[in-house]
């Protein structure tokens, strides 16, 4: 005999509602040209759509690059702390914050993504939400598709337990700033690198020497991703019960 389904809990319903209403605020998304361009570094591949960002994936099994990675989150923590002092806790779960400075190692991957409609983005970013919320990522895509909002997503595993946190905000609000890296083509071409045409669009390989600078730029975007956020969502699974915890911060 079938069980029967769970009802969501009135925190969920309430995260939704409000992810709804970021959407609805923040309108369709505008790239009529549909004009793609990939720039491949050494810590992060990113994906722009009209020249601006649609998708920054990093995460690494390469043990340098891991700890680059790692590296680049603690360096958005630590901005966020000197711009904003102790309100800065109040955008991060505690529990990131322990996973990150209790284990030397722990395995990160983040991922930035500007959900366009139909394209494989919207794949990806399916596959991140459905990994790591199973039944809760029902209705997210969905709500965002086509919509000029972000999600930024950062999954921490140490010791075979995984921690997720999720940011969402209008993607206006990193655009208004010329100073924020990565937001545009621009300042990716800032980069000394070599350029590829094809069909399906351009690739931008850079350097291995730029990883310095690669790290601390995408420690200040994400940084800057976490502090301009409308809605925050905080996704604790536990393997050892088989069960997935949702704290709203």
């Amino acid at each position: 005999m079938a069980q029967s389904q769970q009802p969501e809990s009135p925190l969920l319903e309430q995260f939704k509602e409000q992810l709804r209403k970021l959407a609805e605020e923040a309108g369709p998304i505008k790239c009529p040209s549909r004009e793609t361009f990939t720039a491949m570094g050494q810590l992060f591949a990113a994906r722009y759509f009209c020249d601006e960002i649609a998708e920054i994936e990093t995460g690494h099994y390469i043990p340098y690059l891991r700890q680059a990675t790692s590296l680049a989150l603690k360096l958005a923590l630590q901005m966020l702390y000197n711009k904003d002092g102790v309100n800065a806790f109040r955008l991060i779960p505690t529990g990131l914050l322990y996973m990150l400075y209790a284990f030397k190692q722990p395995d990160i991957v983040i991922s930035f993504i500007v959900p366009h409609r139909n394209l494989y983005s919207d794949l990806a970013t399916m596959l991140y939400l459905t990994v790591a919320l199973e039944d809760y990522a029902k209705g997210f895509l969905e709500t965002i598709e086509g919509y000029d909002v972000y999600m930024l997503f950062i999954s921490v595993e140490t010791e075979g337990k995984t921690d997720a946190f999720f940011s969402f905000g209008f993607m206006n609000d990193l655009r208004e700033n010329e100073f924020y890296p990565l937001v545009t083509k621009d300042r990716i071409m800032n980069y000394t690198g070599l350029t590829i045409s094809n069909f399906n669009g351009t690739t931008f390989s850079i350097s291995p020497i730029h990883l310095d600078n690669e790290t601390f730029e995408l420690g200040m975007f994400i940084a800057e991703a976490i502090r301009k956020s409308k809605l925050r969502l905080w996704v604790l699974k536990d393997p050892s019960l088989g069960k997935i915890f949702v704290q709203a911060i």
